[in-house]
């Protein structure tokens, strides 16, 4: 192959690069977030809203907001929970309401949770403090169902524990699935406080730089100040981790904050 042969495989091998694999120049998706650049061809430099009507015009990129549909959580009446007549039936009940999903009548601690969840991170939150203000009381309100639903499981997870070492029949029948059981309830009560806990830190971080610090007019988030907007996007990545976590136990696949 001589060079002109090769000059023009190495051209066309490059213009079929451009046409599989279009770059986006000005947009990024991370999360429920897509990062622009100023001044691209997918944002335009034009002055952006402020609380104090000025353009926020230092800031070198903004965060378009596009959370997925909320889940639908009415509240509901919840019924009594009848006690499993036996070891393995209260062995597989450590799980329900964290791998086994159950009507919402007997979840007594994750559907509420989840109910105090659903709207914690919408976009008509966070551009208004009051809104926050509310949906951080709904977050301590879950953190306080969780504390009282690990107290409820430790508690089960002792007496089982009590009556498995007390009979080796029961050991050599049930001991590992409990073991296994136990593990996973108490892998979900760390993973599900961390969740609840970065939900908290995102909030309350706007809460804290306060309406002058930042602007949000749907969908757009902006910040004044480049340390607030990297600030608020570490909190933000650290809650998505978090979500994924918890997204992986059934009954919370629903949730998107």
């Amino acid at each position: 192959m001589n060079d002109l042969s090769r000059f023009r495989f190495w051209v066309g091998a490059l213009l079929l690069w451009c046409l599989l694999f279009p770059q986006s120049a000005g947009a990024q998706e991370v999360g429920g977030f897509i990062l622009r650049q100023r001044g691209g061809a997918d944002m335009p430099p034009v002055p952006l809203p402020s609380p104090d009507g000025a353009g926020i015009e230092s800031l070198e990129d903004v965060l378009a907001y596009k959370p997925l549909p909320e889940p639908n959580m009415p509240q509901v009446k919840f019924l009594e929970i009848p006690r499993p007549p036996t070891v393995q039936g209260r062995i597989d009940e450590l799980l329900h309401g964290i791998v086994i999903d159950v009507p919402p009548e007997y979840d007594h601690y994750g559907y509420e949770m989840r109910r105090y969840m659903a709207h914690v991170a919408g976009p008509e939150v966070l551009g208004d403090p009051a809104r926050i203000k509310a949906e951080l009381k709904n977050i301590r309100a879950a953190k306080i169902i969780l504390r009282y639903w690990r107290k409820k499981l430790d508690e089960e997870i002792g007496a089982l524990e009590t009556e498995i070492a007390a009979d080796p029949s029961l050991s050599r029948q049930y001991g590992q699935l409990f073991k296994y059981n136990r593990g996973v309830s108490r892998a979900f009560m760390a993973e599900c406080g961390s969740w609840l806990e970065n939900n908290e830190n995102l909030l309350a971080y706007l809460l804290e730089i306060g309406p002058n610090a930042y602007s949000y007019k749907d969908p757009i988030l902006s910040f004044k100040d480049m340390q607030y907007h990297m600030k608020f996007k570490s909190l933000y990545d650290a809650r998505g981790r978090a979500l994924a976590e918890i997204q992986d136990y059934t009954p919370f696949r629903v949730m998107i904050y």
